[in-house]
C-alpha cells in the first residue's frame, strides 16, 4: 500500500488511524489517476515560478487539471510550491467552489504517497489551518494537523 507508512509518520498525520474511514475507499479508484503521467507539463516549472499559483485564483481551470496531472503532487517534496500557498490564501479559497477536483484527491492514495516524505509541507498547513478549511471530504483528518507537529 502506497500510505502505508503514514503510520510511521504519526508527527503529521497521528489521528489518521482513527480516521480510516476518511481514506477507506483510496484504492477502489486508482483508475482516475491511472493518466496522470500524461500532462506534467502543465506544472512543470512550478519550482521556479511562483507566479503559476499567483494567477489560480483567477484561473480554477488550472485546478481542474489537478487530477490530470501527476507533477503537481510530485512537487510536495518543495517545500517552495506550499510555502507560496501558505501566503496565497486565495489559491485554496476557489477549491470551495470545485470540490470535484479534491474529491479524486479523497479516493487517490497516490496523491499522499509523497507526504510520508516531506513533513514540512504540511508544517506550514500546521499554521494555517485555513487554506484545508473547504476540503470537505477530509476535514476531519487535516483539522487535527493543525493540533499536531
Amino acid at each position: 500500500m502506497m500510505i502505508q507508512n503514514l503510520d510511521n509518520n504519526k508527527a503529521v498525520f497521528s489521528h489518521l488511524d482513527n480516521n480510516k474511514a476518511v481514506f477507506s475507499h483510496l484504492d477502489n479508484n486508482k483508475a482516475v489517476f491511472s493518466h496522470l503521467d500524461n500532462n506534467k507539463a502543465v506544472f512543470s516549472h512550478l519550482d521556479n515560478n511562483k507566479a503559476v499559483f499567483s494567477h489560480l485564483d483567477n484561473n480554477k481551470a488550472v485546478f481542474s487539471h489537478l487530477h490530470n496531472n501527476k507533477a503537481v503532487f510530485s512537487h510536495l517534496h518543495n517545500k517552495a510550491v506550499f510555502s507560496h500557498l501558505h501566503y496565497n490564501k486565495a489559491v485554496f479559497s476557489h477549491l470551495h467552489y470545485n470540490k470535484a477536483v479534491f474529491s479524486h484527491l479523497h479516493y487517490n492514495k497516490a496523491v499522499f504517497s509523497h507526504l510520508h516524505y516531506n513533513k514540512a509541507v504540511f508544517s506550514h498547513l500546521h499554521y494555517n489551518k485555513a487554506v484545508f478549511s473547504h476540503l470537505h471530504y477530509n476535514k476531519a483528518v487535516f483539522s487535527h494537523l493543525h493540533n499536531n507537529n
